[in-house]
């Protein structure tokens, strides 16, 4: 009998080190996944999946000035929209204002942040340090 469950313990082991290579197989192949599913949930009704917007209505993401430059404060219009944009502008602007995303936490948008660059920007990575900085120096 003790044989018996050392030999299921065993395979089961075998199979949960099996499961966990195939899982640290398939985070390999798109390293920003989660930044990926909060850009999808978060982003891509107005941005698109593939960043460039909808005609004249959204703007696409591919072009900007926050997603090409580094601490250009692309978290600070992630979390503020357009009263950031504004703000940086000096009034609004013609397009349809984009919405705050406050409820998303700072290593959200940091994921969401590195997702962007690695898709569609210059593929550096932005730190948590980074993010909490940006977000200190945005208007409240």
């Amino acid at each position: 009998m003790v044989r018996f469950h050392a030999m299921r313990l065993r395979k089961f082991n075998f199979l949960m080190v099996i499961v966990g290579f195939i899982f640290a197989a398939e985070g390999c192949h798109q390293p920003f996944a989660q930044g990926q599913a909060l850009y999808d949930a978060n982003c891509s009704r107005c941005h698109g999946m593939d960043g460039q917007g909808f005609e004249n209505l959204y703007p696409g993401i591919l072009e900007s000035p926050y997603l090409m430059t580094a601490g250009s404060g692309l978290a600070c219009v992630i979390v503020h929209g357009s009263d950031y944009l504004d703000e940086k502008r000096g009034g609004p602007g013609d397009e349809i204002p984009m919405p705050e995303n406050k409820h998303l936490t700072p290593v959200e948008v940091l994921n969401i942040i590195n997702y962007l660059s690695w898709e569609f920007g210059s593929r550096e990575t932005t730190t948590i340090d980074q993010v909490m900085r940006a977000l200190e120096g945005c208007k409240e």
